[in-house]
């Protein structure tokens, strides 16, 4: 039981380290900047 809830929180803190860097990266106001930050604030 312990172990799927470390699995879930290790994959979503994996998601929130990779989409990190590419949300600062791209330009602001898009719409791809936009999904990929809603899916960051979603993970974390």
């Amino acid at each position: 039981m312990f172990s799927l809830f470390i699995a879930i929180h290790a994959i979503a803190a994996t998601g929130v380290v990779l989409l990190g860097p590419i949300q600062i990266i791209r330009r602001t106001k898009d719409r791809k900047h936009r999904l990929i930050g809603r899916s960051w604030v979603i993970l974390m």
